[in-house]
């Protein structure tokens, strides 16, 4: 991925000289337009593995919150060789395993590309993150919780 037909993954950034930090970025997930084997002309997505990306939630030390309802953080990575997308984080209850509504995330439907983590944040109750996606962990929404979620 990507094959030469097809959708892709395009991601432009523009980055800051003098310190390497993004300023601002765009993803874009782009068919070919000329494809004459799509269903709808130009949304050809037929090449998307959709075999599950397996990844990474921690709870990084120097986070503390002084109680429940403060800023929590959990730090999401893709070890895996295929791009995990659109990511989406969900926030259960630790003893019932209800999934806790609202949650506010500072970063919601993104993409990780193999070897990239990214730092999510919330305010607002703890309780155990698990990721689901189009091709994560099979994609995939889990009724409660499973054993291996981060849970803050």
């Amino acid at each position: 991925w990507p094959s030469s037909e097809g959708a892709f993954l395009l991601r432009l950034t523009l980055l800051d000289k003098a310190t390497g930090r993004v300023i601002e970025g765009v993803e874009n997930l782009l068919s070919d337009p000329c494809s004459g084997g799509a269903l709808v002309p130009g949304m050809d997505y037929r090449n998307l593995d959709e075999a599950p990306v397996e990844l990474q939630l921690d709870h990084p030390d120097d986070v503390r919150s002084a109680d429940a309802s403060g800023e929590h953080v959990v730090v999401v990575s893709n070890h895996g060789k295929r791009a995990a997308l659109l990511v989406h984080l969900r926030l259960f209850e630790q003893g019932s395993g209800k999934e806790i509504l609202p949650v506010w995330w500072d970063q919601d439907y993104f993409n990780l590309l193999p070897g990239e983590e990214r730092r999510v944040s919330w305010e607002g109750p703890i309780g155990a993150v698990v990721a689901t996606g189009f091709n994560v962990g099979g994609g995939s929404t889990p009724s409660l919780p499973p054993e291996d979620a981060v849970r803050v």
